[in-house]
């Protein structure tokens, strides 16, 4: 019997956990090493799709196939062309008993809601493998991240206060860099994790993935911008976060723009402002983009946006929203 599995979710360190212990599974129980092969999810047309899934192993009496993130699943619905010939070479391979011979395939974007609501109905490929394959999801809560975090701790010789473990985990980071963070910590024998230890680390991600919204706004591009600052709510920041960052890029912006005026170079700027040079080198590309008028202006959006969040019942999201489109007009 064909054993087959469809692996989805958005934590890529527990798929790819999975593909190892299925990995060793298989083989402990075709007491042999596997044919593995792993096939780009981008490149692999039909052709090659049908010859990798029809021969027969000549080093092996079993034998693995994996593709990661194939095409098929983002594009819903396509019957056309190239994805109409794959979708009929894995409607052939499903058709037939291949006992000697595994599939796994997987995506990072699903999740059971979305498989169990249109995005079945709408995508031929979700439809086929839901249907013959062993369907898996990896879209961990917080709560199943805590323990795992516990764990991993215990694991590396590592202890951190509940304070520290709520700070990992509302960075909104996956698990490959909470796990390599841990591991830095490890290296450095930094083994009592606390919140001040965490604070710089905390404070260069929270300013990566505020980036986008910023980088948006200097742009005045409102739906990037709104698109940028739900993802951030999404995961796990707060408005006490967001808005003091936006503040300092617009107040960096002012400090470039002042010093570009007053014919000073990057190094000048950088030692006059204390500013990191790729902070510099951003803002250089968006001085022109907003008159010491309409910058004045934001700030005073700024503080009023402060004030009321401190001050009213209102919204703390809607207040943000119409910022950023009173930014964007």
């Amino acid at each position: 019997m064909s054993k087959n599995y469809f692996l989805y979710g958005s934590e890529k360190y527990l798929i790819n956990e999975k593909i190892d212990q299925l990995i060793l599974c298989l083989e402990n129980e075709a007491g042999e090493k596997a044919e593995l092969i792993m096939l780009d999810g981008f490149e692999t047309n039909a052709s090659l799709l049908e010859h990798h899934l029809t021969y027969n192993s000549l080093f092996s009496l079993s034998k693995i196939l994996i593709i990661k993130e194939p095409l098929w699943f983002k594009i819903a619905g396509r019957k056309t062309g190239q994805f109409k010939e794959i979708l009929e070479v894995l409607q052939a391979y499903f058709a037939e008993d291949n006992p000697n011979q595994t599939l796994i395939v997987t995506n990072n974007e699903l999740t059971s809601e979305d498989i169990k609501a249109k995005s079945l109905a709408k995508n031929d490929f979700l439809q086929l493998f839901v249907n013959n394959a062993q369907a898996i999801e990896f879209n961990p809560d917080k709560g199943e991240i805590r323990k795992w975090l516990i764990e991993n701790l215990k694991t590396k010789g590592l202890k951190a206060s509940d304070e520290a473990i709520k700070l990992l985990l509302n960075s909104g980071q996956d698990m490959y860099y909470l796990d390599n963070l841990l591991k830095k910590y490890a290296l450095a024998q930094i083994i009592n994790i606390t919140p001040q230890i965490l604070a710089d680390e905390i404070e260069v991600i929270y300013e990566i993935k505020i980036f986008k919204l910023t980088d948006a706004l200097l742009n005045r591009n409102r739906k990037a911008a709104l698109a940028a600052f739900y993802k951030l709510i999404d995961q796990g920041l707060t408005y006490t976060d967001i808005i003091p960052m936006i503040n300092f890029q617009f107040t960096a912006l002012a400090q470039v723009k002042a010093g570009e005026e007053n014919h000073q170079d990057a190094t000048i700027i950088a030692k006059e402002t204390k500013l990191n040079p790729y902070v510099i080198k951003n803002m250089q590309k968006n001085t022109r983009n907003f008159s010491w008028e309409e910058l004045w202006e934001i700030f005073k959006l700024l503080l009023e946006l402060d004030l009321q969040m401190k001050t009213t019942s209102l919204n703390k999201g809607v207040l943000v929203e119409i910022f950023i489109m009173q930014v964007c007009k």
